[in-house]
C-alpha cells in the first residue's frame, strides 16, 4: 500500500515566501508543488470554474508520478466531464459526496471525511493537527485498509508541517 500525503490545492496565501520562494511566479507555483508532493486535491468548484486549456496545460505542466483527484458534482450539460479526459494519465481519482463512507470514525477529533475510490481511499482532514494524533492516524488507515493499492490524504494545513506529515506517512508505505 502507498501513503500519499498531499494538499487541498496548491494556492494557499500563507504559501508563498514560506513554501514557495518569494519571487516565484504564480504560474510556476505548481510545477514547485508537484516537485514536493505526488498528488493535489482540486475542488468542483475550481475546476468546473475553467476552461479546458488549463486543465490541458497542468497535465502538461507536472511530471508523470504526479496525480490530480478532483471532486465530482454532478456535471454540468456543458460537458464538463470531457475536461477529465484533458488529464492525460495524471487523473488519480474522481470523488463524489456519494462515495463518502457513511460509519462514523473517531479519528483527528471527528475532522476528517473518508471516501471510497475505485482503486483507492482518499481522505480530507480539516483543521490544524498536531503530530501526535497524525502518527496513529495513518496508523490507523494502514490497519482499516491493508488491501488499498493507495491511501491518499489531503490536508489544509501549513506547506511545512505538511512535508513532515509527507514524511511521516513515507514510514507507513
Amino acid at each position: 500500500m502507498t501513503l500519499i500525503v498531499s494538499a487541498n490545492g496548491w494556492e494557499h496565501k500563507g504559501w508563498q515566501g514560506e513554501f514557495y520562494p518569494s519571487d516565484l511566479p504564480k504560474e510556476w507555483r505548481l510545477d514547485y508543488y508537484q516537485s514536493h508532493f505526488d498528488a493535489v486535491w482540486v475542488s468542483a468548484s475550481l475546476w468546473c470554474s475553467l476552461p479546458l486549456s488549463v486543465w490541458e496545460s497542468w497535465s502538461e505542466e507536472v511530471s508523470d508520478h504526479f496525480s490530480f483527484y478532483v471532486e465530482a458534482l454532478e456535471f454540468p450539460e456543458d460537458g464538463r466531464d470531457e475536461y477529465l479526459i484533458g488529464f492525460s494519465g495524471q487523473l488519480g481519482g474522481v470523488v463524489d459526496q456519494r462515495s463518502k463512507i457513511k460509519e462514523f470514525f473517531d479519528v483527528l477529533n471527528g475532522n476528517v471525511e473518508i471516501f471510497h475510490g475505485n482503486d483507492f481511499i482518499l481522505c480530507k482532514v480539516y483543521g490544524d493537527c498536531a503530530v501526535k494524533e497524525v502518527g496513529p492516524f495513518f496508523q490507523w488507515l494502514v490497519k482499516r485498509y491493508p488491501d488499498q493499492t493507495r491511501v491518499v490524504v489531503f490536508m489544509d494545513i501549513e506547506a511545512k508541517i505538511l512535508q513532515q506529515f509527507k514524511l511521516l506517512a513515507d514510514l507507513f508505505s
